[in-house]
């Protein structure tokens, strides 16, 4: 869920819960509540707090159910791009394993 992986995020950063709070610009206690699920911060809190784990926006809003009409084509590319990116690292996974195991034939 969205608090869970704000937690997760901002301590793969090394970042307390209170530099993250300070940095977003809201209370300690807010962003407890955030973590805890028992709020759902709005639009411009969410955005806030992408920039300030260095996510981009779009992640946090899909997690949050905040998305606009606007979002729309950015939500697209992202698909996208996970797309290619995931392609990309199945071909390198099977060119790895082609050297060593006949099956992978084709893949080198």
């Amino acid at each position: 869920d969205f608090g869970n992986f704000i937690s997760t995020e901002r301590k793969r950063r090394k970042m307390s819960q209170r530099t993250l709070a300070e940095r977003a610009g809201i209370s300690q206690a807010y962003m407890s509540d955030i973590v805890r699920g028992s709020r759902v911060p709005p639009r411009k809190v969410t955005i806030t707090l992408a920039r300030c784990l260095k996510i981009h926006p779009i992640v946090l809003l899909l997690l949050t159910g905040r998305i606009d009409e606007e979002d729309v084509p950015v939500v697209a590319r992202c698909k996208a791009q996970a797309v290619v990116d995931s392609y990309k690292l199945f071909v390198a996974s099977m060119k790895a394993h082609a050297a060593s195991d006949p099956r992978y034939i084709g893949y080198t």
